[in-house]
């Protein structure tokens, strides 16, 4: 969905870009996160 590799998603996640939460030991992304992340970079490539 975003383009790019679970290692990016990783990174992202280590450097606080993405938040996630653990349920039944899975690690999901908010979608609040996911949103923000996407707009924070749409607004970088639209300048």
């Amino acid at each position: 969905m975003l383009g790019v590799c679970r290692t990016k998603v990783y990174h992202l996640i280590q450097r606080g870009e993405l938040e996630t939460v653990k349920i039944d030991g899975s690690t999901l992304i908010t979608t609040r996160s996911l949103e923000a992340f996407v707009d924070r970079h749409a607004r970088i490539r639209g300048q």
